[in-house]
């Protein structure tokens, strides 16, 4: 069974940058843009590794590893239990284990990954009885770096048996649960990459990764700064590695996260100059990290200028010759995400009838594109229908709502859970922030807080959050319930629910969505300006930019 009796965590960790740059600043990357053995040419949403993937089925976390933090006290000093002999055999044994793994694990079929998660979780456990005996030195090191590796490649397994036992018998946990009771397995990982940095020569062909996994353990351990000091580590000892350019992406995202977005864009872009970055298959990450950063720091003309771009270039790259058809077909569907995005940047700078014109455009080229694959056998990407789709749904909120009179008012009567009730009939001359959700969306629920912060310290906006009825039972329950939420979370501004309990005939009204919430904006006019599937925390800036924009454009 899964050994997590971790939670004494005074041992300590060392720092993985070593004895080099120990500055300040970071920011959560994509996971497999971090992992130094897959490469993710198509940057869009995180995945878990497929030794992670492939491993889960079976229910149970790796058995016998333990995930404490390890104990980096050790030193030369310490005669190995066993001959020195016997460390160095092990390493001859484990080499292959390591030499096994390929760079691209989505090339692995299910039996085959399903024997290395099984060779890496013995390795795991055998590796760990071993480094209790070996004295620090070359082997030590060597073996150390091995461990992080393959605690890194496990590591969706077993945070997914986290979740599966803090989620036994209906249990609730945040986020931030789950990030304390992973610490220590990503403190462990630490530990291991730490010491095989300060161990191993510059010119080691591990030391880059060792690094580089420094940075991962860091970002997952919401430690920015430290992962700032890894990449920037990583980037001035190793400017040449082919890994470079997925590295400044995370860099740029680790910036993000500590919101030095200007920094972020300059680094980003000044790579995106160099040659090196333009051939790189990894080149649409820097892109994807430009636009998040823009997106982060809610600089909408960044956001067009961004689509634009790749709007412009990609083109040719999908056609050129000089890429191999995997990048072409990665460059393809980044293109195809940045059609939707135009429209997106347009719709928030007011321009709708240009922003129609782009997202009709958008849905035509990816129908275009569904139709030349399906002659040929094959089926269009889930991530570029995702976009598609996105895009028809602003078109609907563009032809049938936008700047029209609002199709109804907020008339909950005995629902509202807040004392604060606003209505548009009331709110003439301000503009207003909407959200429809479920209450206990978790993703919408720090953006829902920020906005209503926001809003509620300008005297030109109002909030008001509409939720649904999980039924029509236990009526008062559900009412109490999203009070006490609301309350968690700090939210300024009005709240209650659609009082038509099953038919949702306010939603259906707006034409939003149940599945996900779906934030718009009214201007002072009373006409809905802005339309957004599944706001998060990440969107706060930008549509704190959009409701200035709106206010001061009236």
């Amino acid at each position: 069974m899964f050994i997590y009796n971790t939670l004494n965590l005074s041992r300590r960790v060392s720092d993985c940058a070593g004895s080099g740059i120990r500055n300040t600043a970071a920011t959560a990357i994509l996971t497999l843009l971090v992992c130094s053995c897959v490469k993710q040419n198509t940057p869009v949403e995180p995945k878990e590794d497929e030794i992670g993937r492939a491993t889960e089925a079976g229910g149970n976390a790796a058995p016998g590893i333990d995930t404490s933090t390890p104990n980096t006290a050790s030193t030369g000093s310490k005669e190995p239990a066993d001959p020195a002999e016997s460390c160095e055999s092990y390493l001859k044994k484990i080499t292959p284990i390591y030499q096994s793994i390929p760079e691209d694990l989505r090339a692995l079929k299910p039996a085959q990954a399903d024997q290395l998660a099984a060779n890496i979780e013995k390795a795991i456990v055998d590796c760990e009885k071993y480094l209790s005996n070996c004295a620090y030195g070359p082997i030590s090191t060597k073996l150390r770096f091995y461990q992080s590796k393959f605690l890194q490649l496990i590591s969706s397994r077993i945070r997914t048996q986290v979740i599966n036992d803090m989620s036994k018998d209906g249990a609730k946990f945040t986020t931030e649960d789950l990030d304390r009771k992973m610490a220590p397995f990503y403190k462990r990982v630490i530990g291991h990459a730490s010491m095989a940095v300060d161990g191993l020569k510059n010119s080691s062909e591990l030391k880059p990764s060792a690094i580089e996994i420094c940075a991962w353990a860091h970002t997952n351990l919401k430690e920015p700064r430290k992962a700032r000091d890894d990449y920037l580590n990583y980037l001035k000892t190793y400017p040449n590695n082919p890994r470079i350019t997925v590295l400044t992406a995370a860099l740029g995202r680790v910036l993000s996260d500590l919101e030095e977005y200007d920094t972020g864009v300059k680094l980003v872009e000044e790579k995106m100059a160099t040659a090196q970055a333009q051939k790189s298959p990894d080149f649409p990450t820097l892109g994807e990290t430009r636009w998040k950063l823009y997106e982060a720091k809610g600089d909408i003309a960044g956001l067009l200028r961004s689509a634009e771009s790749v709007l412009q270039d990609y083109p040719e790259r999908t056609r050129s010759s000089q890429y191999s058809f995997k990048t072409r077909e990665a460059y393809s569907r980044y293109l195809a995400f940045n059609g939707f995005r135009k429209g997106y940047s347009l719709m928030a700078l007011g321009r709708m009838d240009e922003a129609r014109d782009a997202f009709d455009s958008h849905v035509t080229e990816i129908n275009k594109l569904q139709a030349a694959l399906e002659k040929r056998g094959h089926a269009l990407k889930p991530a570029i229908n995702i976009y598609r789709q996105r895009s028809e749904n602003a078109l609907g909120f563009i032809k049938k709502i936008a700047l029209l009179p609002a199709p109804a008012d907020f008339e909950l009567g005995e629902m509202w859970v807040t004392q604060k009730r606003t209505r548009l009939k009331e709110s003439t001359g301000k503009v207003v922030g909407l959200i429809f959700r479920g209450a206990e969306d978790t993703r919408s629920a720090t953006f829902l807080a920020n906005i209503g912060e926001f809003s509620e310290a300008n005297d030109d906006m109002e909030m008001v959050a509409v939720h649904f009825f999980k039924s029509a039972k236990n009526i008062d329950e559900q009412l109490e319930s999203l009070r006490q939420e609301l309350a968690g979370t700090g939210y300024a501004g009005a709240a209650g629910f659609d009082p038509d309990l099953t038919g949702r005939k306010l939603f259906r009204s707006w034409g939003v969505f149940v599945g996900s919430a779906t934030f718009l904006i009214i201007d002072k006019q009373g006409r809905p300006v802005w339309f957004q599937q599944d706001p998060r925390t990440r969107d706060t800036n930008l549509v704190k930019s959009i409701l200035l924009r709106v206010v001061e454009s009236e």
